[in-house]
């Protein structure tokens, strides 16, 4: 426990005072996420004997991440055996991923209880995200901010992916007791 001028005795066990590091590091996390989709059948076309309709989905995830974390240079890792002489770190993650797909599927009833059905469809999906780490060492002082420090490295990584497919299919059922299928799938990136 801290004296009575709020100065945390050294452990001489380990590397920190669990309760130091408690009381003093800072360590905030904050997300913002937005999860939304949505979905239309479309009928295009009806008879007694067949129908088309066009099937049409889109999604998308959103999320925002960032982090701030202060190791203040009293700490005993930060300030004995090689520390750090405290340490700020900041980081943000923006995220988007979205999906597309629109399909279309025609059914054929025949008089002899044989169903046709042909569809086909195509897809695409996008992934987006980009993350900055910024930690700052050697801090100056009580200051906290990136540019008051003694040393800032930065790192950045982004990923961009897009992945597009289609497939087409047929099936062939005769009264729900033999069902054929065949397919074809294929991808674009």
């Amino acid at each position: 426990f801290p004296d009575a001028n709020g100065v945390y005795p050294n452990n001489p066990f380990g590397a920190s005072n669990p309760l130091q590091t408690r009381d003093l590091v800072t360590n905030n996390e904050k997300v913002n996420r937005f999860i939304t989709g949505g979905s239309a059948d479309i009928s295009i076309y009806r008879d007694d004997h067949s129908d088309l309709k066009a099937i049409v989905k889109t999604g998308l995830d959103y999320y925002t991440f960032a982090t701030r974390a202060i190791f203040p240079k009293d700490l005993q890792f930060e300030s004995v055996n090689g520390g750090d002489n405290g340490v700020s770190v900041q980081g943000t993650t923006e995220n988007k991923n979205t999906s597309y797909s629109a399909f279309l599927v025609h059914n054929y009833r025949t008089d002899n209880n044989v169903n046709y059905r042909t569809q086909a469809g195509l897809t695409k999906e996008t992934f987006s995200r980009n993350s900055i780490l910024s930690t700052a060492k050697d801090l100056i002082g009580s200051e906290t901010n990136l540019d008051q420090a003694g040393s800032l490295q930065v790192e950045q990584t982004r990923l961009e992916q897009k992945d597009a497919g289609f497939f087409a299919q047929e099936e062939v059922n005769f009264k729900d007791q033999f069902i054929a299928t065949l397919g074809k799938i294929g991808r674009a990136s």
